[in-house]
């Protein structure tokens, strides 16, 4: 810990201040020491912004969160709006980010948004993923946990509409190729108030995985086809969707 350290803290002052404290309350965890130092970097750039550099005066009363989630949060809490709202929506995309589909769901001009994404590397909480074809801009979150604070912060009504929306846009972007996104349409309808599209593509996914011979996965798509539908009022049509599901069932 105390040689990450000393490669993550630039100034000299600030490192011989925090070391002790740093190793105390990361106990060895490497992330937690990235996130604690990734936030005593941000005090100290608001600090030289506002010229404020007396470091040693600055970081004595410090308080380190004494949870990687308490520091990574707190981190995303002093993002500028406009970003912070950036991260959250990128969040239901999952760890990969295609830069297509989040300018679809945020409406923004594709020179702003890169823009922002740009801010956001920046500040470590996303970074640059090389991707085939060329033509498409992926960033990725730096880590999984990054991903999940910003989706959970959102609220559940808002998260619904995100995944809706993607999946949505997905159709309209993939229509010549849906094959190939079966599962990610799954995912995303399951997750939204979609309920229609949600069990034609989970019961699509589950064909999908049944063909490959993925039983397991087959059957997990099937069951949640069936759990909304029986959370819907049935009629004729949606009976017969119960059965037919069940008989893919049987044979998964």
């Amino acid at each position: 810990s105390a040689k990450l350290i000393s490669l993550l803290i630039k100034e000299n002052d600030i490192y011989q201040l925090m070391k002790d404290r740093i190793i105390s309350t990361a106990n060895g965890n490497p992330l937690f020491v990235e996130e604690i130092i990734r936030g005593i970097e941000e005090r100290r750039l608001s600090a030289d912004k506002d010229r404020l550099g007396n470091y040693p005066e600055m970081f004595a009363d410090f308080q380190i969160p004494d949870t990687v989630q308490s520091i990574a949060r707190a981190r995303i809490d002093l993002l500028p709006v406009g970003l912070k709202e950036i991260l959250y929506q990128a969040s239901v995309l999952g760890k990969y980010i295609e830069m297509n589909l989040l300018q679809k769901i945020t409406n923004l001009e594709v020179k702003i948004l890169f823009e922002m994404m740009k801010k956001l590397q920046k500040h470590e909480f996303i970074e640059r993923v090389e991707a085939e074809p060329q033509s498409q801009r992926y960033f990725a979150f730096t880590h999984s946990l990054i991903q999940e604070i910003a989706y959970n912060s959102l609220l559940f009504k808002t998260r619904r509409s995100l995944h809706n929306k993607i999946g949505m846009a997905i159709q309209e972007m993939y229509l010549s190729k849906l094959d190939e996104k079966v599962e990610e349409l799954a995912y995303h309808f399951k997750n939204s108030d979609n309920k229609v599209k949600a069990v034609i593509y989970l019961n699509k996914a589950g064909d999908k995985a049944q063909f490959i011979y993925a039983f397991k996965n087959a059957i997990n798509y099937y069951l949640d086809s069936i759990k909304i539908l029986e959370s819907t009022e049935l009629k004729r049509e949606q009976l017969t969707q119960l059965s037919e599901i069940c008989n893919r069932l049987a044979f998964s």
